[in-house]
């Protein structure tokens, strides 16, 4: 009987020897399973990592968002944004001609990390903590459409030429006046660099070609159409007489079209802007504004994404990008409402 119990207790203490080696060997198991990816799942994960760091962001700042001109340029520029896919993320703020405040927003990208910054400068004279903070990032910088003082320490610039939009529609100005006559002069924005460059166009062109042209008033009316009338309204109430209006913008020419207007002296004075908008163009069209010189919009809003990115991803760029300044008439009217048109916006005629 004894020796029975005995082997019956054997075979217990085998079996239970058996089952604790068999859970042994499943937890060995399961922790090898968690803790382990199989090869698909690491190539996976390594791919999205790899594909986080070719991804760039680029900061676009902006001086103002509600220009009529910037916005055409703007909209230009957030599509060729979307235009670059997953490849980029750029990131559009709005300074509202405030300087501090583009500053500010300057500051936030490179702390943000930005692997490049285009700008349109509230202040261009101001430029130099912009271009600072960015040095010392290591961040490069495009300013665009304005030229900033410390133009050499950005990476370069995408814009135009001021001066020859000045030159353009001063040469057509004294052709329509036969060389000789007298003009008012509206400015842009005293201290903007095109304001300045555009009108230095101007005066270059009566001093070496038209001599006989007087200009016998100037003021700035800050790219303004409302401000260009209200001068314009000045002017005619002084009882000054002149022949021509030479505006900075087409902003302007048309405040100052809508003073002429309202005095019946629209059809006796020759009215030249600068830029080349939709409003302009029926303008012309409608035989009110006698030419525009037609700045590019659309190719320095895709020009300026186009260079951040070149420069965010390791590439050079040339120092000045210009866009050209072309001439708009009555006669070429056509090319540039099919232009715009392209570009998703519709001249409404007057």
């Amino acid at each position: 009987m004894l020796k029975k119990k005995l082997i019956v207790w054997g075979l217990v203490m085998i079996l239970i020897v058996a089952l604790m080696a068999g859970c042994s060997s499943k937890e060995d198991t399961t922790t090898t399973t968690d803790t382990t990816q199989s090869p698909s799942e690491s190539s996976s994960s390594d791919a999205t990592m790899d594909e986080g760091k070719e991804k760039v962001t680029i900061g676009w700042a902006m001086a103002k968002f509600d220009d009529k001109w910037l916005s055409y340029m703007l909209n230009a520029a957030q599509e060729e944004a979307d235009g670059l896919g997953d490849s980029a993320e750029v990131i559009f703020v709005d300074a509202k001609d405030d300087s501090a405040q583009q500053l500010a927003q300057v500051e936030e990208f490179v702390n943000q990390g930005v692997d490049a910054i285009a700008i349109v400068p509230v202040d261009t004279e101001g430029s130099a903590p912009i271009t600072d903070i960015c040095k010392e990032a290591g961040i490069p910088l495009v300013s665009v459409n304005r030229e900033m003082a410390t133009q050499d320490d950005a990476a370069g610039y995408v814009g135009s030429d001021a001066i020859v939009s000045g030159v353009l529609g001063m040469e057509y100005l004294g052709e329509l006046m036969g060389g000789e006559g007298k003009i008012v002069l509206m400015r842009g924005g005293d201290g903007h660099p095109a304001a300045r460059d555009r009108t230095i166009g101007v005066k270059n062109v009566i001093a070496e070609k038209y001599p006989d042209i007087e200009i016998v008033a100037e003021d700035t009316a800050k790219w303004d159409r409302a401000m260009g009338q209200t001068l314009m309204e000045n002017w005619i109430n002084q009882g000054l007489e002149f022949d021509g209006v030479a505006a900075n913008n087409d902003e302007m020419a048309i405040g100052a079209i809508l003073a002429l207007q309202e005095a019946g002296m629209a059809d006796d004075v020759f009215v030249v802007g600068v830029d080349g908008t939709p409003d302009a163009l029926a303008y012309v069209e409608a035989g009110l504004l006698s030419a525009t010189v037609f700045q590019n919009a659309m190719g320095q809003g895709a020009g300026s994404v186009d260079a951040a990115y070149t420069l965010a991803t390791g590439g050079t760029i040339d120092k000045m990008v210009f866009i050209p300044y072309e001439l708009v008439t009555p006669d070429n009217l056509q090319k540039y409402v099919d232009l715009w048109a392209e570009a998703g916006w519709v001249m409404e005629s007057l």
